[in-house]
Protein backbone atom coordinates (compact mmCIF):
# COMPACT_ATOMS: atom_id res chain seq x y z
CA UNK A 1 0.00 0.00 0.00
CA UNK A 2 2.88 2.53 0.57
CA UNK A 3 4.32 1.57 -2.08
CA UNK A 4 1.10 2.47 -4.24
CA UNK A 5 0.66 5.90 -2.48
CA UNK A 6 4.81 6.70 -2.85
CA UNK A 7 4.00 6.01 -6.32
CA UNK A 8 0.89 8.45 -6.05
CA UNK A 9 3.21 10.85 -4.65
CA UNK A 10 5.91 10.55 -7.37
CA UNK A 11 2.80 11.09 -10.18
CA UNK A 12 1.90 14.50 -8.15
CA UNK A 13 5.94 15.87 -7.59
CA UNK A 14 6.37 15.39 -12.04
CA UNK A 15 2.40 16.01 -13.03
CA UNK A 16 3.06 19.66 -10.98
CA UNK A 17 6.78 19.83 -10.87
CA UNK A 18 7.26 20.23 -7.18
CA UNK A 19 10.23 21.01 -5.59
CA UNK A 20 11.24 19.24 -2.17
CA UNK A 21 10.07 22.71 -0.45
CA UNK A 22 6.60 22.73 -1.32
CA UNK A 23 6.31 19.05 -0.55
CA UNK A 24 7.11 19.64 2.72
CA UNK A 25 5.17 22.58 3.49
CA UNK A 26 1.77 21.80 4.88
CA UNK A 27 -1.82 23.17 4.47
CA UNK A 28 -3.16 23.35 7.67
CA UNK A 29 -6.66 23.15 7.29
CA UNK A 30 -6.87 20.98 3.86
CA UNK A 31 -10.93 20.05 4.30
CA UNK A 32 -11.99 23.48 5.09
CA UNK A 33 -15.85 23.26 6.13
CA UNK A 34 -18.27 25.78 5.04
CA UNK A 35 -19.59 26.35 8.81
CA UNK A 36 -16.09 27.02 10.09
CA UNK A 37 -14.20 30.78 10.39
CA UNK A 38 -10.44 30.14 9.05
CA UNK A 39 -7.99 32.93 9.91
CA UNK A 40 -4.47 34.01 10.40
CA UNK A 41 -3.06 35.82 13.53
CA UNK A 42 -0.26 37.66 12.70
CA UNK A 43 2.49 39.31 14.85
CA UNK A 44 3.81 42.41 12.90
CA UNK A 45 7.36 43.68 12.71
CA UNK A 46 9.12 46.34 10.59
CA UNK A 47 12.71 47.08 10.69
CA UNK A 48 12.61 44.29 13.21
CA UNK A 49 10.83 46.09 15.90
CA UNK A 50 7.01 44.69 16.67
CA UNK A 51 4.48 46.74 15.33
CA UNK A 52 1.21 45.25 15.62
CA UNK A 53 -1.07 42.25 15.93
CA UNK A 54 -3.53 41.58 12.94
CA UNK A 55 -6.04 39.36 11.69
CA UNK A 56 -6.41 37.95 8.21
CA UNK A 57 -8.62 35.49 6.11
CA UNK A 58 -6.97 32.39 5.69
CA UNK A 59 -5.80 31.92 2.01
CA UNK A 60 -5.20 28.98 0.63
CA UNK A 61 -3.52 29.96 -2.08
CA UNK A 62 -0.69 31.19 0.00
CA UNK A 63 0.14 27.93 1.77
CA UNK A 64 3.99 28.39 0.60
CA UNK A 65 3.71 32.10 1.87
CA UNK A 66 2.73 30.63 5.72
CA UNK A 67 5.30 27.88 5.51
CA UNK A 68 3.36 25.91 7.92
CA UNK A 69 5.05 22.34 8.98
CA UNK A 70 3.63 20.29 12.30
CA UNK A 71 5.90 19.30 14.53
CA UNK A 72 6.38 17.81 17.80
CA UNK A 73 3.47 18.56 20.33
CA UNK A 74 5.48 19.40 22.73
CA UNK A 75 7.63 21.53 20.95
CA UNK A 76 7.99 24.23 18.19
CA UNK A 77 6.74 23.40 14.64
CA UNK A 78 9.35 22.93 11.90
CA UNK A 79 8.65 27.01 11.67
CA UNK A 80 7.10 30.19 13.67
CA UNK A 81 3.92 29.15 12.05
CA UNK A 82 1.43 26.90 13.97
CA UNK A 83 -2.10 26.59 14.99
CA UNK A 84 -3.75 28.23 17.91
CA UNK A 85 -4.69 26.41 20.56
CA UNK A 86 -4.43 29.10 24.14
CA UNK A 87 -2.63 31.86 22.80
CA UNK A 88 -0.26 32.37 25.82
CA UNK A 89 1.09 28.85 25.50
CA UNK A 90 0.96 28.67 21.49
CA UNK A 91 3.29 31.66 21.54
CA UNK A 92 5.19 30.30 24.10
CA UNK A 93 6.06 27.07 23.22
CA UNK A 94 5.54 27.74 19.17
CA UNK A 95 6.62 30.99 17.99
CA UNK A 96 8.73 32.65 20.78
CA UNK A 97 9.95 29.05 20.99
CA UNK A 98 11.16 28.21 17.78
CA UNK A 99 12.88 31.57 18.13
CA UNK A 100 14.62 30.50 21.44
CA UNK A 101 15.46 26.65 19.62
CA UNK A 102 17.31 27.69 16.77
CA UNK A 103 19.66 29.89 18.95
CA UNK A 104 19.80 27.64 21.46
CA UNK A 105 20.80 24.79 19.33
CA UNK A 106 23.37 26.89 17.60
CA UNK A 107 22.02 25.30 14.06
CA UNK A 108 24.98 26.49 10.80
CA UNK A 109 23.61 29.49 9.63
CA UNK A 110 25.34 32.56 8.27
CA UNK A 111 26.12 35.86 10.46
CA UNK A 112 23.58 37.88 8.73
CA UNK A 113 20.92 35.70 9.39
CA UNK A 114 21.89 35.07 12.97
CA UNK A 115 21.70 38.16 13.23
CA UNK A 116 18.25 38.53 12.08
CA UNK A 117 17.17 35.86 13.89
CA UNK A 118 18.73 36.76 17.17
CA UNK A 119 16.88 40.47 17.10
CA UNK A 120 13.62 39.20 16.01
CA UNK A 121 14.06 36.93 19.46
CA UNK A 122 15.16 39.81 21.44
CA UNK A 123 12.24 42.19 20.77
CA UNK A 124 10.01 39.49 21.06
CA UNK A 125 11.36 39.14 24.54
CA UNK A 126 11.07 42.98 24.86
CA UNK A 127 7.80 43.59 23.86
CA UNK A 128 6.50 40.20 25.21
CA UNK A 129 3.55 41.71 27.35
CA UNK A 130 2.09 43.96 24.98
CA UNK A 131 1.87 41.37 22.10
CA UNK A 132 0.26 38.70 24.29
CA UNK A 133 -2.12 41.74 25.71
CA UNK A 134 -3.02 42.09 21.82
CA UNK A 135 -3.14 38.16 20.73
CA UNK A 136 -5.90 37.69 23.75
CA UNK A 137 -7.09 40.68 23.10
CA UNK A 138 -8.25 39.73 19.06
CA UNK A 139 -8.71 36.06 20.00
CA UNK A 140 -11.60 37.21 23.03
CA UNK A 141 -14.30 37.42 20.22
CA UNK A 142 -13.27 33.52 19.07
CA UNK A 143 -15.82 30.64 19.02
CA UNK A 144 -15.53 27.27 18.72
CA UNK A 145 -16.18 27.63 14.94
CA UNK A 146 -13.16 29.67 14.02
CA UNK A 147 -9.54 27.98 13.13
CA UNK A 148 -6.80 30.09 13.53
CA UNK A 149 -2.87 29.78 11.93
CA UNK A 150 -0.62 32.47 14.38
CA UNK A 151 2.38 33.09 12.50
CA UNK A 152 4.60 36.85 11.96
CA UNK A 153 5.16 38.97 9.13
CA UNK A 154 8.35 41.15 9.18
CA UNK A 155 8.36 44.52 6.88
CA UNK A 156 5.22 43.12 5.52
CA UNK A 157 6.29 39.81 4.22
CA UNK A 158 5.17 36.11 5.04
CA UNK A 159 7.83 34.02 6.91
CA UNK A 160 7.49 32.09 3.29
CA UNK A 161 8.88 34.66 1.69
CA UNK A 162 12.47 35.20 3.65
CA UNK A 163 14.80 32.50 2.36
CA UNK A 164 16.10 31.86 5.91
CA UNK A 165 13.01 30.27 7.07
CA UNK A 166 13.11 28.20 4.10
CA UNK A 167 16.28 27.07 5.02
CA UNK A 168 15.37 26.31 8.47
CA UNK A 169 12.60 24.06 7.49
CA UNK A 170 14.78 21.84 5.64
CA UNK A 171 17.61 21.94 8.06
CA UNK A 172 14.98 21.29 10.66
CA UNK A 173 13.20 18.33 9.18
CA UNK A 174 16.54 16.92 8.21
CA UNK A 175 17.67 17.04 11.56
CA UNK A 176 14.76 14.94 13.10
CA UNK A 177 15.34 12.47 10.18
CA UNK A 178 19.09 12.02 11.14
CA UNK A 179 18.39 10.87 15.03
CA UNK A 180 17.43 7.28 13.58
CA UNK A 181 19.28 6.42 10.42
CA UNK A 182 22.12 4.51 9.11
CA UNK A 183 24.44 4.79 5.59
CA UNK A 184 24.69 2.34 3.20
CA UNK A 185 21.53 0.60 3.65
CA UNK A 186 18.46 -0.70 1.61
CA UNK A 187 15.27 1.42 1.61
CA UNK A 188 11.85 -1.04 2.09
CA UNK A 189 10.07 0.61 -0.20
CA UNK A 190 11.86 1.51 -3.31
CA UNK A 191 14.24 -1.29 -3.01
CA UNK A 192 17.14 0.35 -3.69
CA UNK A 193 20.80 0.70 -2.06
CA UNK A 194 21.15 4.30 -0.12
CA UNK A 195 23.83 6.27 0.98
CA UNK A 196 21.88 6.91 3.81
CA UNK A 197 18.38 5.49 5.43
CA UNK A 198 15.85 7.19 8.06
CA UNK A 199 14.04 4.75 10.68
CA UNK A 200 11.47 7.58 12.06
CA UNK A 201 10.86 9.41 9.35
CA UNK A 202 7.18 7.72 8.42
CA UNK A 203 4.57 9.81 7.08
CA UNK A 204 1.90 7.82 8.69
CA UNK A 205 1.81 8.22 12.65
CA UNK A 206 0.41 4.33 12.77
CA UNK A 207 4.21 3.36 12.72
CA UNK A 208 6.25 4.71 15.42
CA UNK A 209 9.10 3.54 17.35
CA UNK A 210 8.24 5.07 20.96
CA UNK A 211 6.48 1.56 22.02
CA UNK A 212 8.54 -1.35 22.68
CA UNK A 213 6.10 -3.70 20.18
CA UNK A 214 8.30 -1.23 17.14
CA UNK A 215 11.52 -1.61 18.67
CA UNK A 216 14.33 -4.12 16.78
CA UNK A 217 18.33 -4.35 17.53
CA UNK A 218 18.30 -5.11 21.29
CA UNK A 219 15.56 -2.56 22.05
CA UNK A 220 17.98 0.05 21.24
CA UNK A 221 16.15 3.00 19.23
CA UNK A 222 19.61 3.88 17.52
CA UNK A 223 19.02 0.43 15.88
CA UNK A 224 15.51 0.65 14.89
CA UNK A 225 16.02 1.71 11.37
CA UNK A 226 16.30 -1.79 10.55
CA UNK A 227 12.48 -2.01 10.82
CA UNK A 228 11.66 0.23 8.37
CA UNK A 229 13.98 1.98 6.76
CA UNK A 230 13.31 4.41 4.30
CA UNK A 231 15.80 6.72 2.10
CA UNK A 232 14.80 11.00 1.50
CA UNK A 233 13.48 10.00 -2.20
CA UNK A 234 10.70 7.40 -0.98
CA UNK A 235 10.24 10.13 2.52
CA UNK A 236 9.07 12.68 0.02
CA UNK A 237 7.18 11.10 -2.54
CA UNK A 238 5.19 9.00 0.31
CA UNK A 239 4.28 12.78 2.14
CA UNK A 240 3.21 13.86 -1.28
CA UNK A 241 1.08 10.89 -1.99
CA UNK A 242 -0.51 11.23 1.49
CA UNK A 243 -1.22 15.34 0.85
CA UNK A 244 -2.58 14.34 -2.10
CA UNK A 245 -4.95 11.77 -0.75
CA UNK A 246 -5.57 13.96 1.60
CA UNK A 247 -6.98 16.69 -0.32
CA UNK A 248 -8.51 14.59 -3.32
CA UNK A 249 -9.55 11.12 -2.34
CA UNK A 250 -10.05 11.66 1.87
CA UNK A 251 -14.44 10.38 2.43
CA UNK A 252 -16.73 10.34 5.14
CA UNK A 253 -18.72 6.79 5.05
CA UNK A 254 -21.00 6.64 7.17
CA UNK A 255 -19.20 8.21 9.96
CA UNK A 256 -15.83 6.68 8.97
CA UNK A 257 -13.02 8.03 7.34
CA UNK A 258 -11.54 6.20 4.55
CA UNK A 259 -8.96 7.20 1.64
CA UNK A 260 -9.53 5.74 -2.12
CA UNK A 261 -6.12 4.70 -2.80
CA UNK A 262 -5.67 3.91 -7.25
CA UNK A 263 -2.92 1.75 -8.18
CA UNK A 264 -2.22 1.25 -11.74
CA UNK A 265 -1.11 -1.73 -12.71
CA UNK A 266 -0.79 -1.23 -16.61
CA UNK A 267 -1.44 2.19 -19.07
CA UNK A 268 -0.04 5.42 -20.21
CA UNK A 269 0.59 8.23 -18.03
CA UNK A 270 -2.52 10.11 -19.72
CA UNK A 271 -4.51 7.38 -18.87
CA UNK A 272 -3.64 7.64 -15.09
CA UNK A 273 -3.99 11.63 -15.23
CA UNK A 274 -7.62 11.41 -16.93
CA UNK A 275 -8.51 8.60 -14.27
CA UNK A 276 -7.01 10.97 -11.17
CA UNK A 277 -8.50 13.86 -12.06
CA UNK A 278 -12.09 12.13 -12.29
CA UNK A 279 -11.85 10.80 -8.99
CA UNK A 280 -11.21 14.07 -7.58
CA UNK A 281 -14.03 15.30 -9.53
CA UNK A 282 -16.02 12.77 -7.65
CA UNK A 283 -15.99 12.38 -3.70
CA UNK A 284 -19.31 11.79 -2.80
CA UNK A 285 -19.04 7.97 -2.09
CA UNK A 286 -22.72 5.90 -1.98
CA UNK A 287 -25.11 3.72 -3.16
CA UNK A 288 -27.73 5.21 -3.15
CA UNK A 289 -29.58 6.36 -6.57
CA UNK A 290 -29.01 10.02 -6.03
CA UNK A 291 -25.16 9.37 -5.79
CA UNK A 292 -25.01 5.81 -7.92
CA UNK A 293 -22.44 7.34 -10.53
CA UNK A 294 -20.39 8.59 -7.85
CA UNK A 295 -19.87 5.58 -5.63
CA UNK A 296 -15.96 5.13 -6.69
CA UNK A 297 -16.68 6.67 -9.84
CA UNK A 298 -18.60 8.33 -12.46
CA UNK A 299 -20.16 5.27 -14.08
CA UNK A 300 -20.93 6.90 -17.56
CA UNK A 301 -17.13 8.07 -17.61
CA UNK A 302 -14.20 6.36 -15.52
CA UNK A 303 -16.02 3.21 -15.13
CA UNK A 304 -16.48 2.82 -18.81
CA UNK A 305 -12.59 3.31 -18.90
CA UNK A 306 -11.97 1.09 -16.55
CA UNK A 307 -14.16 -1.34 -17.67
CA UNK A 308 -12.80 -1.18 -21.25
CA UNK A 309 -9.22 -0.86 -20.13
CA UNK A 310 -9.73 -4.80 -18.65
CA UNK A 311 -9.34 -3.99 -14.76
CA UNK A 312 -5.58 -1.92 -15.85
CA UNK A 313 -5.72 -0.34 -12.32
CA UNK A 314 -7.11 -1.46 -8.93
CA UNK A 315 -8.06 0.45 -5.84
CA UNK A 316 -7.14 0.27 -2.33
CA UNK A 317 -9.28 1.32 1.03
CA UNK A 318 -7.59 2.78 3.70
CA UNK A 319 -9.64 3.68 6.94
CA UNK A 320 -8.06 5.71 9.73
CA UNK A 321 -9.04 6.74 12.93
CA UNK A 322 -7.02 9.53 13.89
CA UNK A 323 -6.63 10.57 17.57
CA UNK A 324 -4.71 13.54 18.46
CA UNK A 325 -1.52 13.37 16.59
CA UNK A 326 -1.73 9.35 16.34
CA UNK A 327 -3.30 7.50 13.18
CA UNK A 328 -5.07 3.94 14.01
CA UNK A 329 -5.50 1.57 10.64
CA UNK A 330 -9.09 0.30 11.30
CA UNK A 331 -8.93 -1.76 7.86
CA UNK A 332 -7.21 -1.94 4.56
CA UNK A 333 -8.93 -3.11 1.43
CA UNK A 334 -6.95 -4.24 -1.44
CA UNK A 335 -6.72 -4.85 -4.83
CA UNK A 336 -10.48 -4.03 -5.61
CA UNK A 337 -11.35 -3.80 -9.06
CA UNK A 338 -13.38 -2.19 -11.11
CA UNK A 339 -15.17 -5.58 -12.25
CA UNK A 340 -15.58 -5.75 -8.46
CA UNK A 341 -17.08 -2.35 -8.52
CA UNK A 342 -19.57 -3.00 -11.46
CA UNK A 343 -20.70 -5.97 -10.08
CA UNK A 344 -21.57 -4.20 -6.59
CA UNK A 345 -23.65 -2.14 -8.80
CA UNK A 346 -25.28 -4.62 -10.19
CA UNK A 347 -26.30 -6.22 -7.16
CA UNK A 348 -27.85 -2.56 -5.98
CA UNK A 349 -29.61 -2.59 -8.76
CA UNK A 350 -31.56 -6.08 -8.27
CA UNK A 351 -32.51 -5.13 -4.69
CA UNK A 352 -34.05 -1.72 -6.00
CA UNK A 353 -36.04 -3.46 -8.86
CA UNK A 354 -37.06 -6.05 -6.76
CA UNK A 355 -38.83 -3.73 -4.34
CA UNK A 356 -39.79 -1.95 -6.77
CA UNK A 357 -37.31 1.02 -4.94
CA UNK A 358 -34.36 2.76 -5.97
CA UNK A 359 -32.77 3.97 -2.65
CA UNK A 360 -30.78 0.58 -1.56
CA UNK A 361 -27.05 2.09 -0.31
CA UNK A 362 -24.92 1.36 2.69
CA UNK A 363 -26.94 2.66 5.24
CA UNK A 364 -29.54 -0.23 5.19
CA UNK A 365 -26.05 -1.87 6.71
CA UNK A 366 -25.14 0.71 9.10
CA UNK A 367 -28.53 0.45 10.38
CA UNK A 368 -27.73 -2.72 12.02
CA UNK A 369 -24.06 -2.39 12.64
CA UNK A 370 -23.56 1.33 14.68
CA UNK A 371 -24.41 1.68 17.93
CA UNK A 372 -25.27 -1.36 20.14
CA UNK A 373 -27.86 1.09 21.40
CA UNK A 374 -29.36 4.03 19.76
CA UNK A 375 -28.82 5.92 23.35
CA UNK A 376 -25.30 5.37 22.97
CA UNK A 377 -23.16 8.52 22.13
CA UNK A 378 -20.32 6.87 20.04
CA UNK A 379 -20.52 4.00 17.32
CA UNK A 380 -19.14 0.93 19.10
CA UNK A 381 -19.55 -1.18 16.38
CA UNK A 382 -17.13 -0.10 13.47
CA UNK A 383 -15.04 -3.11 13.82
CA UNK A 384 -18.42 -5.24 12.64
CA UNK A 385 -19.26 -2.84 10.09
CA UNK A 386 -16.15 -2.95 8.85
CA UNK A 387 -15.74 -6.20 8.43
CA UNK A 388 -19.11 -6.71 6.52
CA UNK A 389 -17.87 -4.11 3.62
CA UNK A 390 -14.43 -5.87 3.42
CA UNK A 391 -16.57 -8.61 2.59
CA UNK A 392 -18.71 -6.95 -0.16
CA UNK A 393 -15.96 -6.04 -1.54
CA UNK A 394 -13.33 -8.75 -1.52
CA UNK A 395 -16.11 -10.99 -1.95
CA UNK A 396 -15.24 -12.93 1.28
CA UNK A 397 -18.09 -14.82 3.16
CA UNK A 398 -20.36 -14.13 5.76
CA UNK A 399 -21.84 -16.09 8.60
CA UNK A 400 -25.63 -15.38 8.48
CA UNK A 401 -26.04 -16.72 12.02
CA UNK A 402 -23.91 -13.30 12.77
CA UNK A 403 -25.99 -11.34 10.72
CA UNK A 404 -29.45 -13.05 11.85
CA UNK A 405 -28.44 -12.07 15.30
CA UNK A 406 -27.84 -8.40 14.67
CA UNK A 407 -30.77 -7.67 12.14
CA UNK A 408 -33.55 -9.21 14.98
CA UNK A 409 -31.53 -6.96 17.57
CA UNK A 410 -33.02 -4.00 16.15
CA UNK A 411 -36.23 -5.87 14.44
CA UNK A 412 -37.07 -6.82 17.76
CA UNK A 413 -36.53 -3.22 19.61
CA UNK A 414 -38.85 -1.46 16.96
CA UNK A 415 -41.63 -4.12 17.03
CA UNK A 416 -41.45 -4.03 21.04
CA UNK A 417 -41.27 0.29 20.68
CA UNK A 418 -44.15 0.10 17.58
CA UNK A 419 -41.61 2.10 15.45
CA UNK A 420 -40.21 1.92 12.49
CA UNK A 421 -40.65 -2.00 12.08
CA UNK A 422 -41.71 -2.30 8.83
CA UNK A 423 -38.89 -0.28 7.67
CA UNK A 424 -35.98 -1.88 9.86
CA UNK A 425 -37.16 -4.88 8.63
CA UNK A 426 -37.30 -4.62 4.95
CA UNK A 427 -33.68 -2.92 5.41
CA UNK A 428 -32.36 -6.11 6.78
CA UNK A 429 -34.50 -7.94 4.18
CA UNK A 430 -32.82 -5.61 1.24
CA UNK A 431 -29.14 -6.47 3.17
CA UNK A 432 -29.52 -10.23 2.61
CA UNK A 433 -30.43 -10.12 -0.49
CA UNK A 434 -27.74 -7.87 -1.36
CA UNK A 435 -24.81 -10.12 -0.01
CA UNK A 436 -26.83 -13.32 -1.66
CA UNK A 437 -26.39 -11.53 -4.98
CA UNK A 438 -22.73 -11.11 -4.14
CA UNK A 439 -22.40 -14.35 -3.13
CA UNK A 440 -21.33 -13.53 0.07
CA UNK A 441 -23.65 -15.41 2.20
CA UNK A 442 -24.90 -18.94 1.71
CA UNK A 443 -28.38 -20.36 2.53
CA UNK A 444 -29.49 -23.76 4.26
CA UNK A 445 -32.47 -26.03 2.93
CA UNK A 446 -34.79 -27.12 5.46
CA UNK A 447 -37.01 -29.79 4.51
CA UNK A 448 -37.63 -30.65 0.86
CA UNK A 449 -36.18 -27.77 -1.88
CA UNK A 450 -39.68 -26.21 -2.61
CA UNK A 451 -43.76 -27.49 -2.98
CA UNK A 452 -44.31 -27.19 -6.21
CA UNK A 453 -47.77 -26.42 -7.94
CA UNK A 454 -49.97 -25.81 -5.09
CA UNK A 455 -50.68 -21.88 -5.53
CA UNK A 456 -48.24 -21.09 -8.89
CA UNK A 457 -48.58 -16.92 -8.11
CA UNK A 458 -47.19 -17.58 -4.79
CA UNK A 459 -44.28 -20.12 -6.20
CA UNK A 460 -43.87 -17.17 -8.38
CA UNK A 461 -43.39 -14.88 -5.58
CA UNK A 462 -40.72 -16.83 -3.06
CA UNK A 463 -38.92 -17.99 -6.64
CA UNK A 464 -38.13 -13.73 -7.32
CA UNK A 465 -36.19 -14.02 -3.65
CA UNK A 466 -33.55 -16.63 -5.46
CA UNK A 467 -32.00 -19.33 -2.72
CA UNK A 468 -32.61 -16.66 -0.23
CA UNK A 469 -36.22 -18.55 0.04
CA UNK A 470 -35.83 -21.46 -1.95
CA UNK A 471 -36.58 -24.39 1.07
CA UNK A 472 -39.97 -25.05 2.14
CA UNK A 473 -39.45 -24.07 5.92
CA UNK A 474 -38.59 -21.04 5.24
CA UNK A 475 -41.64 -20.32 2.92
CA UNK A 476 -44.16 -21.56 5.90
CA UNK A 477 -42.36 -19.81 8.48
CA UNK A 478 -42.77 -16.27 6.20
CA UNK A 479 -46.68 -17.82 5.21
CA UNK A 480 -47.34 -18.14 8.80
CA UNK A 481 -45.98 -14.31 9.52
CA UNK A 482 -48.53 -13.59 6.68
CA UNK A 483 -51.31 -15.17 8.70
CA UNK A 484 -50.52 -13.37 12.16
CA UNK A 485 -50.07 -9.97 10.05
CA UNK A 486 -53.53 -10.24 8.84
CA UNK A 487 -55.37 -11.25 11.94
CA UNK A 488 -53.43 -8.32 14.03
CA UNK A 489 -54.80 -6.48 11.37
CA UNK A 490 -58.36 -7.37 11.74
CA UNK A 491 -58.07 -7.21 15.58
CA UNK A 492 -57.03 -3.71 14.70
CA UNK A 493 -59.79 -2.60 13.03
CA UNK A 494 -62.26 -4.10 14.72
CA UNK A 495 -61.05 -3.40 18.33
CA UNK A 496 -58.34 -0.48 18.01
CA UNK A 497 -55.65 -3.05 19.39
CA UNK A 498 -53.76 -6.15 19.02
CA UNK A 499 -54.28 -8.31 21.99
CA UNK A 500 -52.70 -11.38 19.89
CA UNK A 501 -49.55 -9.60 20.15
CA UNK A 502 -48.19 -11.64 23.48
CA UNK A 503 -48.52 -14.55 22.03
CA UNK A 504 -45.36 -13.59 19.31
CA UNK A 505 -42.84 -13.30 22.78
CA UNK A 506 -41.33 -10.22 21.42
CA UNK A 507 -40.21 -11.86 18.33
CA UNK A 508 -38.50 -14.96 20.28
CA UNK A 509 -39.74 -17.79 19.14
CA UNK A 510 -38.38 -21.11 18.13
CA UNK A 511 -39.69 -24.33 16.19
CA UNK A 512 -42.51 -25.12 18.89
CA UNK A 513 -43.57 -21.86 18.82
CA UNK A 514 -44.26 -21.45 15.48
CA UNK A 515 -46.16 -25.09 15.16
CA UNK A 516 -48.24 -23.71 17.45
CA UNK A 517 -48.94 -20.59 16.10
CA UNK A 518 -51.20 -21.27 13.44
CA UNK A 519 -53.95 -23.06 14.92
CA UNK A 520 -54.29 -20.88 17.83
CA UNK A 521 -54.35 -17.96 14.53
CA UNK A 522 -57.01 -19.90 12.76
CA UNK A 523 -59.10 -20.29 16.47
CA UNK A 524 -58.90 -16.68 16.27
CA UNK A 525 -59.57 -15.79 12.79
CA UNK A 526 -62.71 -17.90 13.52
CA UNK A 527 -63.92 -15.81 16.63
CA UNK A 528 -63.69 -12.89 14.22
CA UNK A 529 -65.38 -14.96 11.15
CA UNK A 530 -62.27 -13.81 9.08
CA UNK A 531 -61.20 -17.22 8.08
CA UNK A 532 -62.18 -16.29 4.58
CA UNK A 533 -60.85 -18.10 1.46
CA UNK A 534 -57.77 -15.99 1.13
CA UNK A 535 -56.82 -16.77 4.60
CA UNK A 536 -57.21 -20.34 3.90
CA UNK A 537 -55.12 -20.58 1.19
CA UNK A 538 -52.25 -19.29 2.93
CA UNK A 539 -52.64 -21.34 6.19
CA UNK A 540 -53.19 -24.30 4.16
CA UNK A 541 -49.59 -23.58 2.06
CA UNK A 542 -47.69 -22.28 5.81
CA UNK A 543 -49.03 -25.74 7.16
CA UNK A 544 -47.68 -27.84 4.42
CA UNK A 545 -44.57 -26.23 3.90
CA UNK A 546 -43.70 -26.56 7.75
CA UNK A 547 -45.02 -30.27 7.46
CA UNK A 548 -42.22 -31.27 4.77
CA UNK A 549 -39.68 -29.72 6.74
CA UNK A 550 -39.79 -32.18 9.55
CA UNK A 551 -39.24 -32.29 13.44
CA UNK A 552 -35.76 -30.78 13.67
CA UNK A 553 -35.34 -27.57 11.05
CA UNK A 554 -31.89 -27.14 12.67
CA UNK A 555 -32.64 -23.05 12.91
CA UNK A 556 -31.78 -20.38 15.74
CA UNK A 557 -34.43 -18.48 17.13
CA UNK A 558 -33.25 -15.10 15.25
CA UNK A 559 -33.64 -17.25 12.03
CA UNK A 560 -36.67 -18.33 12.33
CA UNK A 561 -38.20 -14.81 14.41
CA UNK A 562 -36.43 -12.88 11.40
CA UNK A 563 -38.49 -15.04 8.28
CA UNK A 564 -41.74 -14.58 10.50
CA UNK A 565 -41.04 -10.76 10.96
CA UNK A 566 -40.21 -10.89 6.61
CA UNK A 567 -43.51 -12.41 6.30
CA UNK A 568 -45.47 -10.14 8.67
CA UNK A 569 -43.75 -7.13 6.12
CA UNK A 570 -44.48 -8.80 2.53
CA UNK A 571 -47.76 -9.44 3.76
CA UNK A 572 -49.27 -6.61 1.50
CA UNK A 573 -47.74 -8.45 -1.35
CA UNK A 574 -49.19 -11.67 -0.39
CA UNK A 575 -52.75 -10.72 0.01
CA UNK A 576 -52.70 -8.97 -3.38
CA UNK A 577 -52.03 -13.00 -4.94
CA UNK A 578 -54.52 -14.44 -2.81
CA UNK A 579 -57.39 -12.03 -2.76
CA UNK A 580 -57.96 -11.14 -6.97
CA UNK A 581 -61.53 -10.32 -6.81
CA UNK A 582 -62.05 -8.03 -3.43
CA UNK A 583 -59.70 -7.45 -0.65
CA UNK A 584 -61.29 -7.23 2.68
CA UNK A 585 -61.30 -3.75 4.32
CA UNK A 586 -59.11 -4.94 6.87
CA UNK A 587 -56.21 -6.35 4.90
CA UNK A 588 -55.83 -3.29 2.86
Amino acid sequence: MLETIKELGEWNINEEEKEILSVLVENPFPQKQPKKEYVLLAICFQNQLFEKVIIEEFEPNRVMKYLYRKGSANGPDFTPCAKLTHPRKTWNMKIRGWFEKVQKNQIDLGTEDKNFITSILKEMQDEETLILAEIEKLTQGFTAKTNCLISIKIDGKYIGEYSVFKKMLLRLVNEKFDTVSASNQTCSICGNMREKVYGNASPYAFYTIDKPGFIVGGFEEQLSWRNFPLCSECILAIEEGKKYLQQNLMFNFYGLQYFLIPRFLLGKDFVKSETLQALKGNRTISLSNIERKKFLITEDDILDVLVNENDVLNFSFLFLRKSQSAERILLVIEDVFPSRLKRIFEAKRRVDQLFDDENYNFSFIRQFFGKTEPEKKNADLNGYFLNIIDSIFTGKKINKTFLYHFFMKDIRRAFQRDEYFPLITKKALCNLLFFQDLDIISFDWNGVECLMGHNQSIDNFFDKYGEFMRDSVKRGIVLTGVLTELLLRKQYHDRKAKPFMKNLKGLRMNEKDIRGLIPKVQNKLNEYDSFDQGKRIIATLATEYLMSGGDDWNMSVDEISFFFAAGMNLTDEIAQIVYKKEMPEEVQ
